[in-house]
């Protein structure tokens, strides 16, 4: 699954934010903020999966 998601990380991003957007205008911009954070935490955590192996600042546990 790793492999597919490393191939597709764009596409994979791209839907999430579409699927953010969607909720945007579904809420009339009430949830913006929530919306935007539920998004960047999803996108940090496929680089993790990925393997990218970066961690932003207060990701890690203890930081």
């Amino acid at each position: 699954m790793r492999e597919k998601l490393v191939q597709n990380r764009g596409k994979v991003e791209s839907g999430m934010d579409r699927a953010a957007h969607a909720a945007d205008s579904a809420t009339k911009g009430r949830f913006k903020r929530q919306i935007v954070d539920g998004t960047d935490k999803a996108k940090t955590a496929l680089g993790r999966v990925a393997g990218e192996g970066r961690h932003r600042k207060g990701s890690r546990p203890g930081s």
